[in-house]
């Protein structure tokens, strides 16, 4: 079931000027750098030497069922052999061959980490809630700001070098940047990998047009560079496969998600940047080429700080923030309960209100916020709630409202707690025992009754209980 073509293209690899055949010595002797779904990236150190250091870029099935993962090698290499001696952002190839029985080809191997590993080092103490109180965003701040600009600039730059070179990428993602270190300093070299799509455009008005994937994919590797997420969904982020899955077949959050996370950790102008160059709808796409999204870059990173103090007090677009201690849409039944808390000057004055309704509509914050509003009066709001669980207890929520009540009383002095129990005395007189039994946080103001109620029949201490 294998084409002849499918073997002509194995027999290339076998043909290749590494010799397919490897000593022990030899396999022993390289690391596994990443490993996806179709391939494995291993780090091989040549003649035994750790200053010498080769990327073998081998595929994971020694025969694989189609041409194009074997084609996608082929173009890697073709293309990476072309770019290498015009772009010093591409490393270049050295041969097509096998490495332990597997096609694979050798690259020349490049210090650093991927831009996926370099935006979780970045935001690694980011994971707190992005925005303050008050709906004010929690933007990032400038030093990291700078960094991260900088690093960007870097990128558009290499794309741009790519394009110049005629060249479009067709799968720019993180995992396909390597940054490493200058000397230590905050700017970063830059090198893209992962050439397997690239596509070889024959004249240089071909590079607008069939370039603007390659912008679309710079926005959303800006995007993660600003936020620390990705901008898909998270179906789409599966780090398995997310070397074969081209930019083109993922599935974008909502504009709405997109706007608020960007808009809540930078200022406005480099939201709109990234957001414009993901194509967002109800953007000014205003970029023909990533040579002008370079120079925009460098222009910001320019006026940095000047954008950054403008942008002091930015909210963030599309989300909703509500304000502490407001309660939306029960403007209605707080006004019935604070309407009946205001009646209780009037003649037969106590008042027990039921606040009913489905689990999870709000009813205990109803109740919690009228008490707060009734603290400074001269009124003891006491409340309890009928919990599904002790539907066993007799009357929970009541006993629940009367140790709210006896605690208030107590906190309230000696002289209070002495003036309540004698006027619980003389209201009860000597029935006191009947609601100490089932109210024993009475106990705390009464004290413990000298005598207990007289043994009667259920019904008939139901109807004492409620007399």
């Amino acid at each position: 079931g294998v084409s002849i073509s499918h073997i002509r293209k194995m027999e290339n690899f076998k043909s290749g000027s590494i010799a397919a055949e490897e000593s022990t010595e030899q396999r022993e002797s390289c690391t596994v750098i990443h490993e996806s779904f179709l391939t494995t990236v291993y780090c091989v150190h040549g003649n035994g030497s750790e200053d010498i250091k080769l990327a073998v870029k081998s595929l994971n099935d020694m025969y694989p069922d189609n041409d194009d993962q074997i084609s996608r090698f082929e173009n890697e290499f073709a293309i990476s052999s072309q770019l290498s001696s015009q772009c010093n952002s591409v490393r270049s190839a050295i041969s097509m061959s096998e490495f332990d029985g597997f096609p694979a080809i050798y690259l020349q191997w490049v210090t650093g980490i991927t831009l996926s590993r370099r935006i979780r080092s970045l935001h690694k103490k980011e994971d707190s809630a992005h925005l303050s109180e008050g709906g004010c965003s929690t933007l990032i701040c400038k030093q990291d700001m700078k960094i991260i600009l900088q690093l960007a600039c870097n990128i558009s730059k290499a794309i741009a070098e790519i394009h110049c070179a005629g060249v479009i990428h067709n799968n720019l993602t993180p995992s396909n940047i390597i940054v490493g270190d200058i000397n230590g300093s905050d700017n970063k070299q830059v090198t893209v990998i992962g050439l397997g799509s690239a596509s070889l455009m024959q004249t240089s008005s071909e590079i607008v047009p069939k370039g603007e994937k390659d912008v679309l994919s710079l926005g959303s590797v800006l995007f993660e560079m600003f936020t620390g997420k990705s901008p898909f969904k998270e179906d789409d982020n599966n780090e398995l496969f997310c070397d074969e899955k081209e930019s083109e077949t993922k599935t974008l959050l909502s504009q709405n998600q997109l706007i608020s996370t960007l808009t809540a950790r930078i200022p406005l102008p480099f939201a709109k940047l990234v957001l414009n160059l993901m194509g967002i709808e109800g953007i000014a796409h205003c970029y023909t080429s990533v040579e002008d999204i370079a120079g925009e870059l460098n222009q910001m990173l320019s006026n940095l700080e000047c954008i950054l103090s403008n942008s002091a007090d930015q909210t963030a677009l599309g989300s909703l923030h509500f304000l502490k201690g407001k309660l939306y849409g029960q403007d209605y039944n707080l006004s019935k309960l604070l309407d009946a808390c205001g009646r209780i000057d009037a003649p037969g004055g106590s008042k027990m209100v039921l606040v009913s309704g489905y689990s999870g509509v709000g009813k205990s914050s109803i109740v919690e916020h009228v008490k707060g509003k009734l603290k400074r009066k001269e009124v003891h709001f006491i409340s309890g709630k009928f919990d599904q669980l002790q539907q066993a207890t007799p009357l929970s929520a009541i006993y629940v409202a009367f140790n709210e009540y006896t605690n208030s009383i107590i906190q309230q002095g000696p002289q209070t707690t002495l003036e309540m129990k004698q006027a619980i005395i003389d209201a009860i007189n000597t029935d006191v025992g009947v609601l100490t039994e089932v109210f024993p946080c009475l106990c705390k103001i009464i004290g413990k009754p000298t005598t207990t109620p007289i043994e009667i029949t259920s019904v008939a201490a139901q109807n004492r209980f409620k007399f």
